[in-house]
């Protein structure tokens, strides 16, 4: 079963979502219409609009592909087009089970952060936040211990 946000969780949601951006500029640069891009991939109009307006997750792996051909999108456009398709997926999931505007932006700024590192800065920015996790922890043990931090 598909998760529906009320009208106003799907404004806040729209606003991280990347994925129905793109596909509508690939869209829109091919000069093609929603009817013929849905009936080429076999898929219905009016899902296919919906996906495009942010109001249904993103399309399989598979349609992704067809849609790359389709929409004769180069290898750098088609990854990107990928990418942003699992990005909206994870924002969706985040925001299903947190409901919270703030941890879902801060996924998806971690996962559009990541996305623009090469392996190595990956690697230092996961060691960085692992010592900040491990940070957050110690001090929340302190404080935790309702002791005044200020007096020895």
């Amino acid at each position: 079963m598909d998760y529906r946000p009320s009208t106003n969780e799907m404004e806040q949601v729209n606003q991280l979502l990347l994925f129905p951006g793109r596909l509508l500029k690939a869209r829109e640069r091919c000069s093609t219409s929603q009817k013929a891009v849905a009936l080429t991939v076999g898929i219905d109009q009016a899902f296919f609009c919906g996906v495009e307006k942010g109001r249904r997750p993103p399309f399989t792996d598979r349609v992704l592909g067809q849609l790359s051909s389709l929409l004769q999108l180069n290898q750098g456009d088609a990854e990107a087009l990928a990418w942003a398709a699992k990005h909206d997926r994870c924002i969706r999931s985040v925001w299903q089970l947190t409901e919270s505007e703030e941890e879902t932006r801060l996924v998806s700024q971690l996962l559009t952060t990541a996305y623009w590192l090469d392996g190595a800065q990956r690697a230092g920015l996961l060691a960085y936040l692992e010592s900040l996790q491990e940070s957050a922890t110690r001090l929340s043990r302190l404080t935790d211990k309702g002791g005044d931090m200020t007096h020895k």
